[in-house]
């Protein structure tokens, strides 16, 4: 019963999800923007890494962010990632109809620490109605939650830890919120974070 209600699955019995409940959950949704930076950008001054973020904000994320909904409530999702992934900044609206849709995706790669960093709050700071942020639990991902935690008045953040090997409560109560279709993501075999 416990697998059930919780979305495990049993001993020897696959995903907790089928592939079919997942894609039923796809749609084409708005924007993904992706930053890669080159190895050399790391060791540019500081003064000019922040600059370049800055401008790369102004340019790829304002235009966005001033198009979400201000009468919508909205959640934000992030996966870290450094060298070896990416890092994934997931922004969604919640409609009256209580579904969770994707507005956008912003993939950083290979982008620097404080950078992903100030990028992230450039993003935060400008989601109107926000409501709650979850972040990834490993690494840098839970000094970035306790950072915005700190600083941020509005909305919510909370550290999570989304795992292959351990089934969790976050997981589960994703997993419940595709399985009734109550979330839309972007379906996009190139986000990797």
């Amino acid at each position: 019963m416990r697998q059930e209600l919780d979305a495990i699955p049993a001993e020897a019995e696959g995903a907790a999800l089928s592939r079919v409940q997942i894609e039923n959950c796809m749609a084409d949704l708005d924007v993904l923007k992706r930053w890669i930076c080159e190895d050399a950008f790391k060791d540019a001054p500081e003064h000019v890494r922040k600059a370049d973020a800055r401008d790369w904000c102004e340019q790829q994320l304002k235009p966005l962010l001033a198009g979400l909904d201000p009468t919508k409530h909205h959640v934000m999702g992030e996966g870290f990632g450094r060298s070896g992934d990416a890092t994934d900044i997931v922004i969604f609206e919640i409609g009256n109809d209580l579904v969770r849709r994707q507005r956008f995706v912003v993939e950083l790669r290979n982008v620097p620490f404080d950078q992903q960093r100030d990028i992230l709050f450039y993003v935060c700071d400008r989601i109107p109605r926000f409501s709650k942020g979850a972040m990834d639990k490993g690494g840098n991902g839970s000094y970035l939650a306790e950072i915005l935690a700190a600083a941020k008045t509005s909305g919510s953040y909370e550290e999570l830890l989304a795992s292959l090997d351990q089934i969790t409560p976050d997981v589960t109560a994703m997993a419940n919120r595709l399985a009734v279709q109550l979330m839309k993501a972007r379906g996009d075999g190139d986000i990797d974070a």
